[in-house]
C-alpha cells in the first residue's frame, strides 16, 4: 500500500474514532470556549480608562499667627447652615447666586481666552463674567448632557446661570452654540483652573446671608497651624543628640530602631567639631530607615505599569516620612544664620504630569493569568491525546499497523493532522472570542491567531514527547495532565525576577513551550497597556528599557520548542518502543541502513550451503539486547539478567565438571539424534531462517524461547505444535516485531528481524491471537 493510501486510511480511523467519541469532542471544543468567555465577561466588568495626570500645586506648611476661635465658630456654623438650607430648601436661595468674575483669582486668564482662543465679542464676554451661577439649582442634580446641548437651550442656561439682561441671554446662547463641543470643554477646564477657592468660600455664605462674613481659609491654616504648635508644647521635643562622628550616630539609630524610637539623623559633610563658623556651602546628608523613604538602589519599579508614580503611601514616602519636611527645617536654618533673618516661607510640592495613558486593571491582571489560562485550556485534550497514542500502544495496535506495513512516520503524521484540525478549530474560536469580546482591544487578529497556533503546534508535540514515556493509557492520561501544567510553573518564578534574569536564561526558560508561551503573553499585554497592541511592525522589538527578548523570539522558540520535541520523541520512540516493538540502538541515526531500504541480503535453495548471514549483518546491532546471564546454543551465547546470577553460575561450573568425562559419549549421541529430524527438502526458496533464538522475559529466569533452529521454504506450509508454554505464539511474536529477541535471530526473506523489520513488514501479513479492533 502506497504511503498516501495509508495516510487517507489512518485519517479515515482516527475520524471514524472522533465521531464516535461524542462527549469528549465536545469538551474538547466547548471547555475553552466557556474558559474564555468567562475572560470576556471580566473584560465587560472592567473596561479600560484612558486617563491623563497633572497635579496642581497644594499648600502643605505656611507659618501665620493664630486667630481667635470666635470667628472660626461663626465660620463653621455659617458654613453648616448654608450646607443645610441648600439641601432641604434650596428655595430660599432662588434668583441669587455667584458672579463669576468675583470668585476668579486675581490673575486670571479666562477672559483673555474667551476674547482670543474662543473668538467672542467683548458684550458677550462681559455679560459671561458678570452672569450669577444659581447655586441651589446643584441641589437637584445636574442632568447628564453634553455642554453643547446646554449651551443651545435657553431653559437650562436660565435654569444654572442668571445673566445681568434678557439681551445677553439670546447674545451668549448664540454665541455659545455656535462653538464645538471640544471648545466648550476647554472654556469649561479654563473655568475651573481659575476659580479662587479663597473668594468661593468666602462668598457662597453670602448667597443666603449678606451679613455673613464667609468663610476665611487663610484665618483656618494660621489655627491649624497655631493649634499644632499648642500640641507640640505638651511633647518632648528635646530628641537632638549629637555625636562626634557618623559610626556613632549609625550605631545608636540602629539600637533605636529596634524600640521604633529612631526618625532621623543629620550629618554635616563639611563641619568639624572646631568649627567656628557656618561655611558658605553647606553640604549634609540625611539619614532615615529605608522603610521610610524610597530605596536608593531601587532604579525602577520590578513590575512596569503605564501611569504616574502618584500612589501617596508607596511613592510619596519623602513626604510622609518626613524627609522633606527635615530638609525644610534645616535650609530655613541655614538660610537664617546667613542673613541674619528668619523668613515665614511656605513650602509647595508639585508632582510632574503624565502623558495620556491606559488605565487597565484587567489587562495587568491578564499579564500574570493569561499563560494559565491557555495551559488550562488545553489540558483536557492534552490529556485525551496522551491517553489515545499510548491505549493504541498497550493494546498492541500499533505495532498490528506497522506488521501490517504501515510506517511509524506515517502513524505519528496522522496523528498530528487529527490534533492539529480539532486544536486549531478550537484555536480559531477562541481568537474570534478574544478579539470580539475586546478582550484584546488593539492588537492584530492574525497576529494573535498565529501565537496561538504556534503554541497548538508545540503543545500537540509536546503530547507526543510525553507519550512515549508511558505503557498504560490511565497512568498516561493522570499523569500527562499534571506534567503540562506544571511546566508552566517556572514562568510564575521567572514573571517574579524578570527585572533580574538576563536574555540567556530567558530563551533557556523558552525550551518549555508554556514558558515561551507566558514570555509572549507578557509583551502582548505590554503592548495593549501602552494602547498600541501587537503589530507587524513591533513584534520584534521590546516596549521595555534594555531587553533583547521580543514577541518575535517568543514565537520563535515555540517554533525551536515543536520541532525539538518531535525530534525527541522520534528518537525515544526508536530506542524504546515500549512493552511492544523491537528498539533500535542508540546511535541509529548514524546507521546507513536506517536512511535506506535494504535489499534482501540472500535467498537460499534448500540443496545449497546456505552462508551463515551473520559475517554481513556484523554492523548491525546484537550487544544492545544482550544481558549478563548466559545461555549456550550450539556455541553461540547470549546474556540475560537474573536474580539467581550466582547460584546459576556455581551449578553450571558444577555440571561443566561432570559433563567433560561424557564429552564424547554425547557427541555420539548428539550424531544418532539427528535421525530424528527430517532433513532439510532440496530444491525449494528458503523464506524464514531462525538461527538459536532465545526469548527471556523480564521476570522469569527460564527462557520462553530457547535456542530455536528451524527454516521456512516458500510454497509450504508450517505449523507448530506444542503444550501451553511451549514458546508457539512467542515465537511468532518475535518473527514479526512485536518483541525483540533475547539473543539469535532470524531471517525473512533475507531480511534481519532485528535491523530490518520494517522492510519484513512490507510484505509480511499476520493474523494476532488478540483482539486487533478498535474498541471505542
Amino acid at each position: 500500500m502506497k504511503t498516501g493510501s495509508q495516510i487517507r486510511l489512518l485519517l479515515w480511523k482516527n475520524w471514524t474514532l472522533r465521531k464516535r467519541q461524542k462527549v469528549r469532542f465536545l469538551v474538547e471544543i466547548c471547555w475553552p470556549v466557556l474558559l474564555f468567555i468567562g475572560l470576556v465577561w471580566l473584560r465587560k466588568a472592567n473596561p479600560l480608562l484612558a486617563r491623563f495626570y497633572v497635579d496642581v500645586q497644594e499648600l502643605l506648611l505656611n507659618e501665620t499667627d493664630v486667630q481667635q476661635l470666635g470667628h472660626l465658630w461663626r465660620d463653621v456654623t455659617s458654613f453648616s447652615n448654608f450646607m443645610e438650607t441648600l439641601r432641604n430648601n434650596p428655595s430660599v436661595m432662588a434668583g441669587h447666586g455667584l458672579k463669576i468674575n468675583d470668585i476668579l483669582k486675581d490673575d486670571e486668564v479666562l477672559t483673555a481666552f474667551l476674547l482670543r482662543n474662543a473668538g467672542l465679542s467683548e458684550s458677550i464676554v462681559y455679560q459671561l463674567v458678570n452672569a450669577e451661577i444659581r447655586l441651589e439649582q446643584f441641589a437637584f442634580g445636574i442632568p447628564d448632557l453634553q455642554l453643547k446641548d446646554i449651551a443651545c437651550s435657553q431653559a437650562l442656561l436660565e435654569r444654572f446661570i442668571v445673566f445681568p439682561s434678557r439681551m445677553g441671554l439670546h447674545g451668549v446662547r448664540n454665541a455659545m452654540c455656535a462653538l464645538s463641543q471640544q471648545k466648550l470643554q476647554k472654556i469649561e477646564d479654563i473655568l475651573y483652573a481659575n476659580l479662587d477657592f479663597f473668594k468661593l468660600f468666602r462668598l457662597m455664605p453670602q448667597v443666603m446671608d449678606n451679613s455673613s462674613e464667609g468663610i476665611d481659609l487663610h484665618l483656618w491654616g494660621r489655627v491649624l497651624k497655631a493649634t499644632s504648635e499648642k500640641i507640640q508644647v505638651c511633647v518632648n521635643l528635646d530628641k537632638f543628640v549629637a555625636y562626634t562622628d557618623e559610626s556613632q550616630m549609625s550605631h545608636q539609630a540602629l539600637h533605636l530602631l529596634e524600640e521604633n524610637k529612631f526618625w532621623a539623623g543629620v550629618v554635616f559633610m563639611d563641619m568639624y567639631p572646631w568649627t567656628i563658623s557656618v561655611p558658605p556651602h553647606v553640604k549634609y546628608k540625611i539619614r532615615m530607615d529605608i522603610d521610610a523613604v524610597e530605596r536608593t538602589n531601587k532604579i525602577k519599579d520590578r513590575y512596569w505599569d503605564p501611569g504616574p508614580r502618584a500612589d501617596p503611601m508607596e511613592d510619596q514616602r519623602y513626604i510622609w516620612g518626613g524627609f522633606a519636611y527635615l530638609q525644610d527645617m534645616i535650609e530655613h536654618g541655614i538660610i537664617k544664620l546667613h542673613t541674619g533673618q528668619d523668613w515665614p516661607l511656605g513650602v509647595y510640592v508639585q508632582q510632574m504630569p503624565y502623558p495620556c495613558y491606559v488605565d487597565d486593571l484587567f489587562m495587568i491582571t491578564l499579564n500574570r493569568c493569561f499563560p494559565m489560562f491557555m495551559v488550562l485550556a488545553w489540558i483536557y485534550s492534552v490529556s485525551m491525546t496522551v491517553k489515545s497514542i499510548v491505549l493504541e500502544k498497550e493494546l498492541r495496535l500499533k505495532e498490528t499497523l506497522k506488521a501490517m506495513g504501515v510506517a511509524n512516520g506515517v502513524i505519528w503524521y496522522t496523528c498530528f493532522i487529527d490534533c492539529f484540525v480539532m486544536m486549531t478549530a478550537s484555536t480559531a474560536l477562541l481568537t474570534s472570542i478574544i478579539m470580539g469580546g475586546k478582550v484584546l482591544n488593539y492588537s492584530n487578529p492574525i497576529l494573535v491567531f498565529l501565537f496561538l497556533l504556534t503554541f497548538t503546534v508545540a503543545t500537540i508535540m509536546q503530547c507526543f514527547l510525553m507519550s512515549v514515556f508511558f505503557n498504560k493509557a490511565n497512568m498516561a492520561a493522570a499523569c500527562s495532565g499534571i506534567i503540562y501544567f506544571t511546566l508552566y510553573l517556572p514562568h510564575v518564578l521567572c514573571f517574579a525576577w524578570q527585572d533580574r534574569i538576563t536574555k540567556n536564561i530567558k530563551l533557556a526558560a523558552s525550551l518549555l513551550s508554556p514558558v515561551a508561551f507566558g514570555f509572549g503573553t507578557e509583551y502582548l499585554s505590554r503592548y495593549e497597556e501602552q494602547g498600541l497592541g501587537l503589530q507587524w511592525d513591533n513584534i520584534m522589538t521590546s516596549p521595555l528599557e534594555k531587553d533583547t527578548y521580543s514577541f518575535l523570539t517568543s514565537i520563535f522558540m515555540m517554533g525551536f520548542d515543536a520541532v525539538l520535541y518531535a525530534v525527541l520523541a522520534w528518537y525515544l520512540d526508536n530506542v524504546f518502543p515500549g512493552q511492544y516493538g523491537i528498539g533500535r540502538p542508540f546511535y541509529f541515526p548514524f546507521q546507513s541502513s536506517y536512511w535506506r531500504t535494504p535489499a534482501p541480503s540472500h535467498l537460499v535453495m534448500a540443496d545449497q550451503d546456505a552462508e551463515n548471514p551473520e559475517a554481513e549483518n556484523m554492523e548491525k546491532d546484537v550487544d544492545s539486547r544482550e544481558t549478563p546471564e548466559m545461555h549456550t546454543c550450539n556455541g553461540s551465547a547470549s546474556r540475560r539478567a537474573c536474580k539467581h546470577q550466582r547460584k546459576r553460575d556455581q551449578l553450571e561450573r558444577e555440571r561443566e565438571l561432570l559433563r567433560r568425562p561424557e564429552e564424547t559419549t554425547n557427541q555420539e549421541e548428539c550424531q544418532e539424534g539427528q535421525l530424528f529430524f527430517e532433513p532439510d527438502p532440496l530444491g525449494l526458496v528458503m523464506g524464514v531462517q531462525i538461527e538459536d533464538l532465545v526469548k527471556v522475559f523480564d521476570g522469569s529466569s527460564r527462557p520462553a524461547v530457547n535456542c530455536l533452529n528451524i527454516n521456512f521454504y516458500e510454497g509450504q506450509i508450517t505449523s507448530f505444535l506444542g503444550h501451553n508454554g511451549a514458546g508457539k505464539t512467542t515465537t511468532l511474536s518475535i518473527l514479526t516485531g512485536l518483541f525483540p529477541p533475547t539473543s539469535g535471530t532470524a531471517y525473512i526473506k533475507g531480511s534481519d528481524i532485528r535491523t530490518d523489520m520494517d522492510t519484513i513488514r512490507s510484505s509480511l501479513g499476520m493474523c494476532p491471537q488478540y483482539n486487533i479492533l478498535f474498541n471505542q
